[in-house]
């Protein structure tokens, strides 16, 4: 089973259930995609973050640029 997109700070809590129901499922596999935010689509995702998790937005953001060597996006 893939995973997508993981959302650091923001989605990694599901894993483990999705885990257990993909095992349940017959997956003997799984892997994830980590969000990516090419182009106009960081600025997108910044106002969506801001629309509707203002508190954690600065956290996920930071967790992103942690991802990508301190970029929101880095191809």
């Amino acid at each position: 089973m893939l995973m997508g997109p993981l959302i650091p700070g923001l989605t990694e809590h599901e894993i483990p259930n999705l885990l257990e129901a993909a095992a349940e499922a017959g997956a003997k596999t799984a892997g994830y995609v980590l969000l990516r935010l090419p182009w106009g689509v960081a600025q997108l995702f910044e106002d969506w973050l801001e629309r509707h998790f203002p508190e954690r937005r600065q956290r996920i953001l930071n967790r992103v640029r942690a991802t990508r060597d301190g970029k929101i996006y880095d191809a």
